[in-house]
């Protein structure tokens, strides 16, 4: 049997604990995984407190875990509002990211506000597709999409 002979939706289970464990998934198109260059934009979740005050109101976001050699890359950061909003609803074009602490993390500084998007809504069930810290996407695909699955599979 090959994978063409399979209906992938079934696989759904396989793939869940797939995800789970950090494995990639097939993909039901048979496309590549995009490049580095290809992920311009960071989604950082974000809780109701620290998305308003700082994400909204001082144009930053920090403490962010970033490869180094995915910070040439970075030209957008998104922020996924968690529960009960869960949804991406903010993207902003960054400035500069700069370490942040002793602990190899980032901040990440707006060239102006952030801007309302979308939102990009959490799938119905879709466990495992919630950022629970840092995830890469591209700006054009997010600003299209309506759900967290066409962006993160």
């Amino acid at each position: 049997i090959t994978l063409g002979q399979i209906d992938t939706d079934s696989l759904a289970p396989i793939m869940e604990l797939a995800y789970q464990t950090k494995l990639k998934p097939p993909s039901k198109s048979g496309s590549k995984a995009p490049s580095l260059a290809d992920q311009d934009t960071i989604v950082v979740p974000a809780l109701e407190e620290g998305f308003q005050q700082t994400f909204l109101k001082q144009n930053a976001w920090w403490a962010i875990k970033i490869a180094k050699k995915r910070l040439e890359h970075i030209k957008y950061i998104a922020a996924y509002q968690v529960a009960p909003v869960s949804a991406i609803t903010h993207l902003a074009e960054v400035s500069r990211i700069e370490l942040h602490g002793d602990e190899g993390k980032y901040a990440v500084y707006f060239k102006e506000a952030a801007q309302e998007i979308g939102p990009v809504k959490l799938d119905q069930g879709g466990k495992g597709l919630a950022p629970q810290a840092p995830r890469y996407t591209n700006s054009e695909h997010l600003l299209q999409a309506t759900l967290m699955s066409e962006l993160f599979s």
